[in-house]
């Protein structure tokens, strides 16, 4: 068996309930090497812990990124018709701009780096 069909049946055997060591001592009873056994386990690891972590980070991410332009653009559409409007212009609302672009770009930099992990699957 090649390594991703061992990958993919020790996947199965794993999400039937199949523990590590035992596979570990199945795959020592095909005498499968040494090096495969523990690329197939730790590969098997990976896609059962690692994945959906980077997967829900990268979903969180993408909300928070979606959010944060919608926080950019209300409040600036509310400002720009204040000015266009001129009626009793309070200098103080000016002081979201800088709040606005300050969650903007965070949200931009969590989803670049989700987005960055999830293309290299955690690796």
């Amino acid at each position: 068996m090649s390594n991703a069909e061992l990958i993919e049946f020790y996947t199965t055997k794993r999400l039937n309930g199949m523990d590590f060591s035992i596979m570990r001592k199945d795959m020592e009873r095909k005498e499968v090497e040494p090096s495969i056994i523990k690329e197939v386990i730790w590969e098997i690891d990976h896609q059962m812990l690692i994945l959906p972590k980077i997967e829900k980070e990268y979903n969180t991410a993408k909300w928070v990124y979606s959010l944060s332009i919608v926080f950019l653009i209300i409040p600036t559409l509310f400002l720009v018709y204040l000015l266009v409007d001129g009626e009793e212009l309070n200098t103080r609302m000016f002081l979201i701009v800088p709040i606005q672009l300050i969650a903007f770009y965070t949200a931009k930099t969590k989803f670049k780096r989700a987005k960055f992990n999830r293309d290299r699957k955690g690796l």
